[in-house]
């Protein structure tokens, strides 16, 4: 099977992986790491101050959903679609690169070297593509770092 810079980990059965890496992995690593650092700091300045329980408690949900979905955008498997189908709908496009048939709203990753399903761009901050199967962490993802960040903005300032 051809995963191009991806590392499958984890089968589920012996063609569809659960864990995949990506080829920037490392930055991923990285920046979780600066992230969740960040994070607890962050609220351990908050937690020294009294700002009362409902306050905290909206940052401390949004930073752990933040911390959550960003790992599993990152481990998921992207929507690979390499590996073989039980059922095959008829392919609309035919990559060149990878040499295989592509499904609707497939695309080749240069970066990742692979089609990815319902490929929406390639992130480095996840360390690979975001695509079918971790589009909806990405997006919590997103969404929960915007409401921890403006939340901490907001306690900080004493408006909320």
């Amino acid at each position: 099977m051809n995963w191009g810079k991806c590392k499958p980990y984890l089968y589920m059965d012996e063609s569809i992986p659960v864990i995949v890496l990506g080829p920037n992995f490392l930055q991923f690593l990285w920046a979780y790491i600066a992230y969740a650092i960040y994070g607890f700091i962050l609220l351990i300045l908050l937690f020294s101050r009294e700002f009362g329980f409902y306050r905290l408690s909206l940052s401390v949900v949004s930073y752990a959903s933040t911390l959550t979905n960003y790992f599993l955008a990152a481990f998921m498997n992207q929507g690979v679609s390499n590996y073989n189908y039980q059922y095959y709908q008829q392919p609309t496009k035919y990559c060149e690169i990878c040499d295989q048939r592509q499904q609707k709203y497939t695309e080749h990753c240069d970066s990742c070297g692979v089609c990815i399903e319902g490929h929406d761009h390639h992130c480095p901050w996840i360390g690979k593509c975001v695509g079918r199967h971790n589009k909806r962490y990405f997006y919590v993802f997103i969404f929960s770092l915007f409401v921890f960040q403006i939340s901490s903005i907001l306690i900080f300032a004493n408006i909320l």
